[in-house]
């Protein structure tokens, strides 16, 4: 029987759930804005018992009332403190909230992911955004790329539509700054890029969604090289 858990519950290991699925956990029970999620860890032949993820998800579909989800491979070597591997995993976006749909797509995602790097498939409430983006935090600073796309377009190597550097003391923005509200969006995902550097205790590299001054938590992982370009 496949090992399930909410990502709100309780502390994920990272061994066993991967650290995305363990580093997104552990922010959400610290009260940041995570999306609602259950994951689902892989077995050691690379398999997920889609029937027994079905029975799952239906009271979980009930209680959160997702529009529509997101699908995420959650890998072994994926953001940790020496390794990112930044776009080696998968994730489907835009999922009908049906179980069967869900599960096809978690399917899908273990049959695209290398195996044994996987550890655990993540689906979450898919959040409504009018701008993702990822942000890194430098000591006092932190530097954002936003994007109306998906995050995707971001982590992915597309240039960012807007870039904003924040310090102690002033905020500023290059590239197409009529497309973005940058002064809303350096004040909120500065914010919450600074808090989760507090609560990890090291520099942080976030992915984020943001739709009309609300934030939401999509990514958390270690700094492993230093930002460029400003």
């Amino acid at each position: 029987m496949t090992a399930i858990t909410d990502l709100h519950a309780h502390p994920l290991d990272a061994i066993q759930w991967g650290p995305k699925a363990a580093n997104l956990g552990a922010f959400a029970m610290q009260g940041f804005p995570v999306p609602p999620g259950l994951c689902f860890a892989v077995s050691e032949d690379g398999g997920i018992d889609l029937g027994h993820a079905r029975e799952a998800l239906e009271p979980w579909l009930t209680l959160t009332k997702p529009g529509l989800v997101a699908v995420r491979s959650s890998l072994a070597n994926e953001d940790g403190a020496n390794t990112s591997s930044a776009g080696f995993g998968l994730t489907v976006l835009s999922i009908e909230a049906e179980s069967h749909h869900i599960t096809d797509r978690i399917a899908h995602v273990l049959r695209q992911t290398a195996q044994p790097d996987i550890r655990s498939v993540i689906v979450q409430s898919q959040v409504p955004a009018e701008h993702s983006g990822v942000a890194f935090t430098d000591g006092g600073s932190v530097y954002l790329e936003s994007s109306a796309e998906s995050t995707r377009a971001v982590t992915g190597g597309l240039k960012p539509e807007v870039s904003i550097r924040i310090t102690d003391s002033a905020m500023e923005a290059r590239g197409d700054l009529q497309r973005a509200p940058w002064q809303s969006l350096g004040h909120s995902v500065g914010r919450l890029a600074r808090d989760c550097r507090r609560v990890q205790g090291a520099e942080v590299d976030i992915e984020w969604t943001w739709i009309t001054g609300s934030v939401g938590l999509l990514q958390v992982r270690p700094v492993t090289a230093r930002v460029e370009g400003w």
